[in-house]
């Protein structure tokens, strides 16, 4: 029997603040593995799974990695990232916390490799709060594809239309249109800086997690408030 309702979160970048540590890594990394690496390649990285970023390089001049090898290293070049570096958005946990004491279903939906996922999670504690767990080793295609957000969604038993995800990035907020899900924007990441991009009228957007439920006023109802007026960082 399907569920009435679940809340989808992407991690980077939603979650957890750990976009901004990506561009000096990979401004260094990229233009080794293949000699035409450009700024324009570099925007295309937000939102993508390593195993698409696979094939983005892989007929490149220089490129010489297979995908097994490729995949490891690069999961070995993002530990420090997740292990040590990136923070916990501030006001996140609560409202996971309150959003499942109200017994809604939330489910963590990221084109990350798993193991990135479980390094993050199990830093911060976060595991207990969500049902379904899926990563970008678990489908074939990556964002925009609306392969990841389906698969959670037939998890949870929860129908596309019911389920309703918060993204960061335009890929991940296509992907759930083209899932036929209904998707909220969160730019208050650091990776945004000071220009924030602006609501569009198929993705609100906000930039403060206690601002979340102010957008979604039914959600509201189902749980006890303390996201509202607990951590607010």
């Amino acid at each position: 029997m399907a569920r009435d309702f679940a809340v989808i979160f992407d991690m980077d970048g939603v979650l957890i603040d750990s976009e901004r540590h990506w561009p000096p890594l990979e401004a260094g990394l990229m233009p080794l593995l293949v000699s035409d690496w450009t700024a324009a390649d570099q925007l295309e990285l937000v939102g993508m799974s390593p195993h698409d970023l696979f094939e983005k390089l892989a007929d490149r001049p220089g490129f010489s990695l297979d995908k097994a090898t490729f995949l490891e290293r690069y999961v070995e070049v993002g530990r420090p990232i997740y292990e040590e570096r990136c923070d916990l958005a501030p006001g996140a946990a609560a409202l996971l916390e309150a959003t499942r004491a109200a017994f809604v279903p939330t489910a963590l939906a990221s084109s990350s490799p798993r193991a990135w996922i479980e390094m993050a999670i199990h830093r911060f504690g976060l595991q207990p709060l969500f049902g379904a767990i899926v990563s970008g080793d678990d489908v074939r295609r990556g964002k925009p594809a609306p392969d990841i957000f389906l698969h959670v969604a037939a998890r949870e038993g929860v129908e596309p239309a019911s389920c309703l995800v918060v993204e960061d990035s335009m890929p991940g907020v296509q992907a759930a249109l083209n899932a036929g899900m209904p998707v909220v924007r969160y730019v208050g990441g650091s990776h945004f800086g000071p220009g924030r991009p602006a609501a569009a009228d198929n993705c609100p957007a906000f930039d403060k997690w206690p601002d979340f439920f102010d957008m979604i006023p039914s959600l509201e109802k189902e749980t006890t408030g303390s996201a509202r007026h607990g951590e607010q960082g």
